[in-house]
């Protein structure tokens, strides 16, 4: 099985484990599933192998072709104990599918202290430290994990470039003025709900992950992935519409 929505230099196949990332305070679980059932349950062939930019994960099944590619994500001004990786699925549809929704949250035995709510400007994520963050409080020695999305009224604002022509704002249950609810927050997830597909569409979804420490604020896991999602998302833009 090779990968047909991304197009890496190389790709070496391996077994295919659960899509995950691993951080200084547990595992962070990316996933999706089509109705109710996730994609590892229907997929009838799977792959994954290393490509230039990281790890490449393969799904296929009667009705959906899936792939997911985690790309480590360096930065020069981050200490070495910090990291960040871009997650980005990309799903056709080989057939009428039902509703698609992808998540990311915590796996089971994570040891965090506390955490929550962390948004911005097109930014839905979820920040959570190993020790209670007083407002105020040296945060120097606090490692701080922080996942997320673009923010509803971003997201849904790409149709044409992330999704089908016909996904318009109302699809989404929405409307151009607020689109705010469009990102679904869970029990210590995130969850990014699609409409149904038709044969032949296409969609893009992208989630990132960071860690270290909280200071400073340039530096910080949620400044990171503000900056790798609006960096990778102006990336697709400019490359999309240099196509059309």
């Amino acid at each position: 099985m090779r990968p047909i929505l991304f197009a890496p230099d190389t790709f070496e196949p391996r077994r295919v484990p659960a899509p995950a990332v691993q951080t200084p305070l547990g595992v962070v679980e990316l996933g999706c599933t089509v109705g109710e059932t996730p994609l590892s349950s229907l997929a009838t062939e799977a792959a994954t192998g290393t490509t230039p930019d990281g790890q490449l994960l393969l799904w296929e099944s009667p009705d959906l072709r899936a792939e997911l590619q985690l790309t480590p994500m360096p930065a020069e001004s981050a200490p070495d104990e910090s990291g960040c990786v871009l997650a980005v699925w990309r799903i056709r549809a080989l057939a009428t599918t039902p509703p698609v929704t992808f998540s990311i949250g915590w796996s089971i035995g994570a040891s965090w202290v506390d955490g929550g709510g962390d948004t911005g400007e097109c930014l839905e994520a979820l920040s959570y430290w190993d020790a209670r963050v007083a407002m105020g409080g040296d945060t120097s020695a606090t490692v701080e994990v922080t996942f997320g999305t673009t923010a509803g009224e971003c997201f849904a604002g790409a149709v044409g470039e992330w999704w089908p022509e016909r996904w318009t704002w109302k699809v989404f249950g929405c409307d151009y003025m607020d689109c705010s609810d469009l990102i679904r927050y869970g029990t210590h997830h995130l969850a990014v709900p699609l409409p149904a597909f038709e044969s032949g569409e296409q969609a893009t979804v992208r989630f990132a992950v960071a860690w270290g420490s909280p200071e400073p604020m340039a530096t910080s896991p949620r400044m990171r992935i503000d900056d790798v999602l609006w960096k990778a998302n102006r990336a697709f833009w400019k490359t999309h519409r240099s196509r059309a």
